[in-house]
This record gives structure tokens, C-alpha cells and sequence, in this order.
């Protein structure tokens, strides 16, 4: 009867912490009757038979349960203290859209009243904060950078909020008693970094870069058209030093000017001040013209340059000279890094979005120009492929010092080609050699 009655009570009590909310499991444990028992047996035993030995096993048992529900309450504290530690924010959310945990770093970076309940609900915590652009994030793994409104301190706190799902794990028995381990999406995570600071620093380089750039653009035109004027001869004659020197100082000057133009997009492209002329254009068109002009160029290597364009293509809405901007900084990269009596191929389609991985069911990625441009050069690791677009990035390779540049070009090709409603990436060349560039413009911008 003490065997039965026991463990009936133990089993009434499971079943109740069961049935309790996440957070309040702790609790219940630590006020379970049995748990509570300092003796060390819940059972007196004074039989022999087996009955007394079920009951020897059942005190066993017991004893081995509390001091395994020790240790998982005394890992779950601690990992709960490491958490609220934290000085990032994290809140956990289960696919009901239902709150499971947040620690303190959350409440204080997303400035919500500690002597407010917090919201059970992610909806509610958005619709609180003015965070609902994380709705769209609900659900899977992203990262993407908000702004918080602190009505009282009268500014804005930049957080960099990353998304990751978390996994359930339930392992069903088949047919043939084997287990199989399956896992389904339980819910997602949320952390919350406050980036502000590096946001306001940030800030201040680019708007550094755009004052100085502009105040460097007029003196420099000057220049370029005093030099212009003297090398046609319109001061005087010069002699064979002078005409060398002005030359060279000529060419310096037109490649400082191309540098500040290129400082100016970039700053004009994190300000978001692009303004688009949107009409139709011959992709096709635009891609020869640029190719003539870096021809010279290429010329200089004895570089071959190939143009394979569908026939038929029909215009792209777009602006022409920020199409052309593209070609021209993807083109001329792919000549810059191709060796001597290489190749670069440009090719023009007509097809679907082609990346199956990224695409997201929209209509009209069935529909735009894909455009590559494939080099024959040393190629880029797989591992930076992603980083090659951000602004002053290059390659620490020694080809790469040794051509120079600002490694602005592609981060401004990737501004423009964004502001279309495009996607650019690189993959590796043919034959798994060299670079192949490649962008997708739909139809429909």
C-alpha cells in the first residue's frame, strides 16, 4: 500500500509540472512532496520478499531522481545566470508566437519599463517597441539592423537584431523498434546587439568622405583643365621632358578624379540619395558601348574581350548610366585581375532568376536580364566570395596590392544594381578558374 500509495502521489505530481508554463517547472519541482522528503526513504521496508525488494529498488530509485533533479536545477540556474549576464539581448519565441524567455539586456535595449509585465506575446513586444519590421523576420535565420525610438531621451538606438531557429528533437520508435531521430522547428531566437555607436561612427566617416571629396572635385578640375590646356599646345610649345612630365601628371590627375567619383557614389549610395531615371534601355547596347571604351585598356594586356548577347532582348526599365557604371566596374575588374593574353566574356540572357537557393516564389523572378561577366584570373576563395562586395575591401594577395585601387568599385556596381531591385554575387570562372561575376535585373522594376 505505501508502494502504491507513493507512487501515485510522485506520478499526480509529475503530471501537474507537465501541465505548468516553462517558466514555472522550477518552482513546482522544488514544491514537489517528494522532493521535499529529507529522509532518506520514502519507504520502510521490513519484508524480505519481493515486494520488500521492490520497495528496497523503489527508495533507490528515489534517491537517484532527487540528486538528478538537483543537478538539472542547479545547471538550468546557471545557465540562467550566464544569460541574464549577458550584454546582448536574447528573447526566445515559440512558433505560437509565444514569449518562453527574455533576459535583462532585452528589456533595457529595447527600452521597455522594468516596472511593466512584458508582453507574452512577439506581436505585442513589436507593436510596443515599433519594431514590426522584425515581423518579417519571424520564422527563420536572418540579420538585419533597426532602429529603436527612446521617446524620452529624444533619440534612436541602432540594434543589429540576429534571428535563428531552434530545433525540437522527438525520437518515435518505427515498426522495427529501431529509433528514428527526428527534428522540428520548435521557435526562434532573437539577439539584440546595440550598435549604435558604431552606427553614429560610420556615420561620421562617410559624411568625412563626402566633405572632402567634394571639396577635393573642384580644385582637380582645375587642374585637369589647365594640364589639358597646356599639353594642346595652346600656352606654347613644350619640349620632349615637359611633354612628358605634364603627361604623366595628366593621367595622375584623371585617375585622382576617378577616385573621388568613386568616394561620391558610394556616399551617395549610403545616404540614399540615388536618384533614378527610370526609362527603358538596351542592355545589350549599353554592355558594347562600355566594352569600346575599355577595349584600350585591355588592348594594353593583350587581353581578349567577348561579348555573347541573346538576340531579341527587350528593354530593361532602368537608368542608363548607372547600368552602364555596373559594366564598367565589373568589366574593368575582370581586366584588371586577368593576366596577360588572357580572356574576359560578357554574357547577356534573357532568363529566370537563376540562384534555386535564393529565391522566394515571387512571379516576377521568372523574368529579367542575367548578365555575367567571367575573367580568367586567379579567382577568389570561396570563403570570401561574400565580403568582396562591402566598401575598401581587397583581397590581401599580392596581385591584388599590386594593382591598386580603393576597392570601391564593386560595392558601388552592387549600390546601383540594389537600387534596380537586383542581386549580384560572384561564383568561380570556368573551369573552376578565374572569377564569373554575375547580376540579375527583373523586367519589372
Amino acid at each position: 500500500m505505501q508502494l502504491a500509495q507513493t507512487a501515485k502521489r510522485i506520478g499526480q505530481e509529475a503530471k501537474e509540472v507537465v501541465q505548468e508554463e516553462s517558466d514555472q517547472i522550477r518552482k513546482q519541482i522544488a514544491n514537489m512532496q517528494w522532493y521535499q522528503n529529507e529522509e532518506s526513504e520514502l519507504i520502510s521496508v521490513s519484508s524480505k520478499n519481493e515486494v520488500g525488494i521492490l520497495a528496497q529498488e523503489f527508495n533507490e530509485m528515489y534517491r537517484n531522481l532527487k540528486i538528478a533533479v538537483e543537478k538539472l536545477i542547479s545547471a538550468e540556474q546557471q545557465m540562467t545566470t550566464i544569460v541574464d549576464c549577458l550584454s546582448e539581448g536574447l528573447i526566445v519565441v515559440d512558433t505560437q508566437d509565444q514569449i518562453l524567455y527574455f533576459n535583462p539586456a532585452a528589456r533595457h535595449l529595447l527600452n521597455h519599463d522594468e516596472t511593466s509585465e512584458f508582453p507574452n506575446r512577439l506581436t505585442e513586444l513589436l507593436r510596443a517597441t515599433n519594431l514590426t519590421v522584425l515581423a518579417d523576420a519571424h520564422g527563420q535565420d536572418a540579420r538585419t539592423n533597426v532602429e529603436v525610438n527612446l521617446d524620452q531621451e529624444g533619440e534612436n538606438r541602432v540594434l543589429r537584431v540576429v534571428t535563428s531557429q531552434f530545433m525540437s528533437i522527438s525520437v518515435p520508435v518505427n515498426g522495427n523498434g529501431l529509433s528514428d531521430e527526428n527534428a522540428d522547428i520548435a521557435g526562434t531566437v532573437y539577439v539584440f546587439n546595440d550598435i549604435t555607436r558604431e552606427h553614429e561612427i560610420d556615420k561620421m566617416k562617410s559624411d568625412f568622405v563626402a566633405l572632402v571629396s567634394h571639396e577635393l572635385r573642384t580644385p582637380l578640375t582645375s587642374i585637369i583643365g589647365f594640364i589639358t590646356l597646356i599639353l594642346d599646345g595652346k600656352t606654347g610649345p613644350l619640349n620632349k621632358v615637359q611633354q612628358q612630365s605634364l603627361t604623366r601628371a595628366h593621367r595622375q590627375s584623371k585617375r585622382l578624379a576617378m577616385m573621388i567619383n568613386d568616394l561620391l557614389d558610394i556616399s551617395r549610395i549610403e545616404a540614399g540619395r540615388i536618384v533614378m531615371k527610370l526609362e527603358p534601355v538596351d542592355v545589350a547596347e549599353i554592355a558594347k558601348q562600355r566594352l569600346e571604351e575599355l577595349k584600350p585598356q585591355a588592348d594594353e594586356k593583350t587581353i581578349e574581350l567577348n561579348l555573347n548577347v541573346q538576340s531579341d532582348l527587350p528593354d530593361l526599365n532602368g537608368d542608363a548610366e548607372y547600368l552602364g557604371q555596373i559594366f564598367t566596374n565589373l568589366i574593368g575588374n575582370a581586366i584588371k585581375f586577368t593576366p596577360s593574353d588572357g580572356e574576359v566574356k560578357v554574357k547577356v540572357f534573357r532568363k529566370g532568376y537563376p540562384r534555386e537557393e535564393d529565391r522566394t516564389g515571387d512571379a516576377n523572378e521568372n523574368d529579367g536580364i542575367h548578365v555575367e561577366v567571367i575573367d580568367s584570373g586567379p579567382g577568389i576563395p570561396a570563403e570570401d566570395r561574400e565580403n568582396v562586395f562591402d566598401k575598401f575591401r581587397q583581397l590581401s594577395n599580392i596581385q591584388t596590392r599590386e594593382q591598386g585601387g580603393t576597392g570601391l568599385g564593386l560595392s558601388i556596381a552592387r549600390g546601383f544594381i540594389e537600387a534596380h531591385k537586383g542581386k549580384i554575387w560572384v561564383d568561380a570562372g570556368e573551369n573552376e578558374k578565374g572569377c564569373n561575376f554575375q547580376f540579375w535585373i527583373r523586367f519589372l522594376s
